[in-house]
């Protein structure tokens, strides 16, 4: 389980290694205002940072699509 403001967190394997899945948050109160790239914002912002060698968190762009067998 995670916490944070940013939508939800989901926790996955993926090639032997555990992620973190973030999922944009649904705006609340005005529904025109969307936070839906969020995710690009923070994989942008940490490749920025690492490109002058500052410490950051791994990340990598991806999408998710839920599979059902019914």
């Amino acid at each position: 389980m995670y916490a944070g403001a940013n939508g939800s967190k989901i926790s996955i394997l993926y090639e032997g290694r555990q992620y973190m899945l973030k999922f944009p948050a649904f705006p609340r109160k005005n529904k025109d205002l969307s936070y839906s790239n969020s995710c690009f914002s923070e994989y942008l912002g940490c490749q920025i940072y690492e490109s002058v060698n500052i410490p950051v968190q791994e990340t990598m762009p991806g999408t998710f699509t839920v599979i059902s067998y019914t």
